[in-house]
């Protein structure tokens, strides 16, 4: 019975090493690279439409959109074609949808297919707010933290994104909090510091928190104009986020001379890998290793001065249809501040991009 029981122990011993290996060789499948495959992306100009302060977009399915501006609380519902170059044809708009007389500085917008609804987010309320197709509000919220609270003046809630595969919705403000720090700006060359929050798409309650480090500006000169931070993001099915920075640079010299152009780039990042932050108090206290990693995909800069670039100071950003050639899809679409002096433009821009 005792060389029985030696056996069976080591037969137990070497099927339970069996299976160790077996998990060791089961770890996660690395997640595809992400490839831009247009270069600097295909840019159509909106024309044939009065010139609004657009803020963000979100795709509703087929050729349809739902795009915000800072200046109404509520939207417009957009209609165009993505042809397979990139570039947009057949577009049309809509009657606004909302109170135009109201604002709430109307920021992002994503589509939350389950109530066929709407959720944006306001700069001036740091409120996430559900609105029904007609663009009223249906009285759902999200339950935003009580630090995002310590905004500081117009650098709130730009950004809103929402994949219905996880049932996540994903924000940060643009700008450092009160609590992180400093903010960079014109005349600060310093590396804004961001939480980027999830909420469970079901109970609209806050989920895990994560820590993000932006680049530091390139400007140089005192620029106290400068609009540094984080416009857009944009969640992928596999749950990885896509996230657009931003630095609009302004300059004018004694002589008049001006500089004025805004550089865009676009990150990847994976919130899966790195850990939750939602209990620090002030993220200058963390080790670098805890900010989130990411992947610069894309870069873009236009400027004043350049005709063949034009300005284009992008805010908003959602995924688009996969076209026939296979390529998956990426809209920025900027703000032009009302067409500011007649001197900035309107534009759709596609990004093509494959998994490989």
């Amino acid at each position: 019975m005792m060389l029985q029981g030696v056996i069976m122990g080591m037969l137990v011993l070497a099927n339970s090493m069996a299976c160790d290996d077996s998990n060791e060789n089961n770890t996660p499948e690395e997640k595809k690279k992400i490839v831009i495959t247009n270069g600097e992306g295909a840019l159509t100009p909106i024309v044939n439409y009065p010139a609004q302060d657009y803020s963000g977009i979100t795709w509703l399915g087929n050729n349809r959109y739902a795009v915000v501006t800072d200046k109404k609380d509520g939207f417009y519902e957009f209609s165009f074609e993505i042809n397979t170059d990139g570039s947009i044809s057949s577009l049309s708009r809509s009657e606004f949808k909302g109170d135009s007389t109201a604002t709430r500085d109307c920021e992002g917008i994503v589509y939350y297919p389950s109530n066929q609804t709407v959720f944006i987010s306001g700069e001036a309320d740091q409120e996430i707010l559900e609105y029904n197709r007609n663009g009223i509000k249906t009285g759902t919220k999200l339950n935003v933290p009580s630090i995002f609270k310590q905004e500081t003046g117009n650098y709130g809630f730009e950004s809103l994104g929402y994949d219905p595969q996880s049932d996540r919705f994903w924000t940060t403000t643009e700008s450092t909090l009160k609590t992180d720090g400093e903010q960079a700006s014109g005349t600060k060359n310093i590396a804004n510091l961001h939480r980027i929050q999830s909420f469970d798409g079901k109970t609209f309650e806050p989920g895990r928190q994560y820590a993000y480090k932006a680049e530091v500006p390139e400007g140089k000169g005192n620029s106290p104009m400068s609009v540094i931070g984080i416009p857009a993001i944009t969640a992928l099915p596999d749950g990885r986020l896509l996230i657009l920075e931003r630095e609009f640079f302004f300059s004018q010299t004694k002589d008049m001379d001006i500089e004025l152009w805004v550089k865009n780039k676009l990150f990847l990042t994976d919130p899966e890998l790195h850990e939750d932050v939602s209990g620090v108090s002030d993220l200058r206290n963390l080790e670098p290793t805890v900010f989130m990693d990411k992947t610069l995909l894309w870069e873009k800069k236009t400027e004043l001065s350049d005709s063949d670039n034009p300005l284009a100071n992008y805010e908003g950003m959602c995924l688009g249809p996969v076209l026939e050639d296979g390529s998956h899809t990426l809209i920025l679409m900027n703000d032009s501040q009302g067409g500011f002096m007649s001197l900035l433009k309107e534009y759709l821009l596609v990004l093509k991009f494959e998994f490989r």
